[in-house]
């Protein structure tokens, strides 16, 4: 993937410009990726990444920046803009390479979150839900111990 592949942000797509505030852009991004549908792991994998590009930008002296985050058919895009004339001497590092990918042309720095693939039940067709399973919102079903007893 190469940074200029990805399309620009559709109008209106809100953005944070950021000087020396890495932890404004890691809560920027999750509330980004929640407000695309994307959570959990899933966005702790984004927003670490996301953080990681915003304290490589400080440290470059890349800043000001702007990030921007917007979902494509099969991505969520999270993509940073350092201010003209401020690109970074060097990409940030690629931390979380195996499960997302990160991509530097010239001011321009794009994180791309992959979909996952939906699994596929018995007749072929994907399940938007996954597999069906004996787990509940905090684990096994009936493993939740109620204060003061059993």
């Amino acid at each position: 993937m190469d940074a200029g592949d990805d399309p620009e942000p559709p109008p209106g797509t809100p953005g944070l410009e950021f000087l020396d505030d890495p932890w404004a852009v890691r809560g920027f991004v999750a509330a980004q990726a929640a407000r695309h549908g994307v959570i959990g792991n899933r966005a702790a994998l984004l927003v670490i990444a996301a953080g990681n590009v915003a304290e490589h930008l400080v440290k470059e002296g890349a800043s000001p920046a702007t990030v921007r985050v917007w979902p494509l058919p099969e991505a969520l895009i999270c993509h940073f803009e350092a201010s003209a004339g401020n690109a970074p001497a060097h990409p940030p590092p690629q931390t979380l390479r195996d499960r997302v990918e990160v991509s530097t042309v010239g001011a321009t720095t794009t994180i791309r979150l992959p979909r996952p693939a939906r699994p596929v039940d018995s007749t072929g067709s994907a399940d938007p839900l996954g597999p069906p399973g004996p787990l509940g919102p905090l684990g096994p079903l009936g493993s939740v111990r109620r204060p003061g007893g059993s």
